[in-house]
Order: structure tokens, then sequence, then C-alpha cells
């Protein structure tokens, strides 16, 4: 299927039509800076500033919660699926700063599809500790114009968003934490 969709995509630019801004490509995992539309790829919406979308998201229980009640202290939130390659490639890093940083900062991850095992395990076979979320309906997702996956909000105590990353490794992720949040 992915074949197929990069011979037409091919196809198209070699004979010259466009696909047109009216014909969205699917989104595909990787990180971009937010908002960069020079490859043509859509990106995600630069958040910087805002303060953290209102939306429910779900536990694997299914209890729900408001994401602005995730607010009251640094936070960091990791939005992820375990079929996105730089996902699976972070998580580890993810697992390592929160262990040594947990006691200053909030960890969340907030998975982009509905709750379920599989996500939850795989998530925690990596090594992951810190609280999972679902976000199955989109809503969280779609308030943010994430296009592209992974992202990692860094949201201060009073609910504003500091920074938005795309995929990060260990020292990386440190180094924002201690710039934004600590």
């Amino acid at each position: 299927m992915l074949i197929v969709a990069w011979v037409v995509v091919l196809a198209t630019r070699d004979s010259g039509e466009s696909l047109g801004e009216s014909d969205p490509l699917p989104p595909v995992s990787g990180s971009l800076t937010p908002g960069d539309t020079s490859s043509g790829i859509a990106t995600n919406a630069d958040v910087t500033g805002d303060p953290l979308p209102s939306a429910l998201v779900s536990d694997l229980a299914g209890e729900q919660i408001d994401t602005t009640a995730l607010a009251g202290q640094p936070l960091v939130i990791n939005i992820w699926f375990s079929t996105c390659a730089p996902c699976r490639e972070e998580l580890p890093d993810f697992a390592e700063v929160h262990a040594e940083l947990g006691d200053q900062v909030d960890f969340v991850g907030i998975n982009q599809f509905p709750a379920s095992d599989r996500e939850e395990d795989f998530a925690r076979d990596l090594g992951v500790t810190y609280s999972l979320y679902y976000d199955g309906n989109s809503e969280f997702i779609s308030q943010l114009g994430i296009a592209r996956y992974p992202v990692t909000l860094f949201v201060t105590p009073d609910g504003t968003i500091a920074r938005q990353a795309g995929q990060l490794d260990a020292e990386r992720l440190r180094s924002i934490i201690a710039q934004d949040l600590l």
C-alpha cells in the first residue's frame, strides 16, 4: 500500500501535475520544525505559548481525566503510539529521564488510539512507568493540530505550553526540562 502511494506521488510529480492543497498527504512519523511546510508534508501546528487544551483522555481502565487537570507542576507530555518508529526509539529515553527526574517533573504519555492492552504493554516493556492515557476520539490531538509523531509538550505549572518538540533522546530531554521547567 505504501509503495503504491509513493508510486502515485512520484508519477504525479514527474508528470508535472500537482497534488494541490486540497489533497493532503497522510500523517508521517518523524520530526520537523512545527509549522514547517517546506517539505510539502503536513506538520504540527506550533502551540508554544498556548494554554494546554481541555480534552478528555482515559486510562486503560476507562477512567477519564481532563488534560487541564494534568497541570499544576512541571509536566512533560509525550504523544506517541507503538507503530511509530521514532516513538519506539524514544520511549526508553523517556523512561530513563522519568526515573531520574520524576520527583520534580510529572511525565504523562498520551496515545492517539483507544485504550489497549497492546499499547500499554508495549510502553511498559520499554520501561515506561509513568501514567498513560488514550485519546481514542482524537480530541486532544486535534486541538493541538498534530499531524506528525512523536510530539512532546513541556508544560509549566500554570498550564502554559513552554515548548513542543519532535523525537528526543535522553540528553536533549534533560536539557529542555532544565531550561524550560526547572
